[in-house]
């Protein structure tokens, strides 16, 4: 796939803290989230899941623990609670407040995408973009402590990605808004349009290396890299937004960046 265009030692500058979006995730959520988290496969094997569950907020991260060769226990609730949405009711219990429901859905995509990156996992998830996008959005409710360590998150599961990854250019589209979300700095400019360039450029790889689009909407740009495409309008509206946030932004060259990624997610020229 495409190399990054510039200093892969700016993205590891970036890892000091990686950790840090996950630790608070695991500190936030109560035993009564994780067993509903547990529930929502009508209930199957709800004990096994949230043993499973309470050993990842525990961190317990040895060889033979769930983020190392994940097993159905507990991958089938996290991802069918990573495919809820807010007033969803998977569990048949109390409806949760948004905030809740957004800080049990986003544990529940960390800690798929912490599992992803693992090597002994290679071949068991795919679609992954849609994990990314939701977490994204749930991280926004969560609020802003783990926004500010969401650039750091998104950046370690990055620079882990196995060199064959057909959905890398989503990761880096996510890092990009991450640090937008963050806040932007004047040092920040050049690391945001040096990202944007490199999803341009991996994009433009995979769509090579598939002979052309794939999927449902193969001439749009980056979802027609995938054929999973269920959340793909989420990745609109983050496009959406990339363009509002670029309208109040006074440097040119920056703002230009902003403007085509925002055009590339948003318009569909087919």
């Amino acid at each position: 796939m495409a190399a990054p265009p510039f200093d892969q030692a700016r993205l590891q500058d970036m890892l000091r803290g990686q950790e840090r979006l996950m630790t608070l995730l695991c500190r936030r959520i109560d035993d009564g989230m994780l067993d509903e988290i547990a529930a929502c496969d009508y209930g199957v094997d709800q004990a096994e899941h949230f043993a499973a569950l309470k050993q990842i907020r525990a961190r317990d991260l040895t060889p033979d623990r769930p983020l190392v060769r994940m097993a159905w226990v507990p991958k089938e609730v996290l991802e069918l609670f990573r495919w809820s949405e807010f007033g969803d009711d998977r569990s048949n219990r109390r409806q949760r407040s948004a905030g809740e429901f957004h800080l049990m859905r986003a544990f529940c995509c960390a800690a798929l995408l912490e599992a992803y990156v693992v090597p002994e996992n290679a071949g068991y998830f795919d679609g992954t973009n849609a994990t990314v996008v939701q977490l994204l959005e749930s991280i926004e409710a969560v609020g802003t402590e783990a926004e500010a360590e969401t650039p750091a998150f998104i950046a370690g599961m990055l620079t882990r990605l196995a060199s064959h990854e057909p959905e890398r250019a989503f990761y880096i589209v996510a890092l990009v808004w991450a640090l937008m979300r963050d806040g932007v700095s004047t040092a920040d400019r050049k690391l945001i349009a040096d990202l944007i360039d490199w999803a341009i450029a991996e994009e433009a790889a995979v769509r090579e290396m598939w002979h052309g689009g794939v999927g449902m909407q193969p001439g749009r740009w980056l979802i027609g890299t995938t054929h999973f495409d269920l959340r793909w309008k989420k990745w609109e509206a983050i496009g959406r937004r990339l363009g509002d946030e670029a309208a109040s932004i006074e440097d040119a060259g920056f703002r230009s960046k902003l403007d085509d990624l925002s055009m590339r997610l948003t318009v569909d020229w087919t």
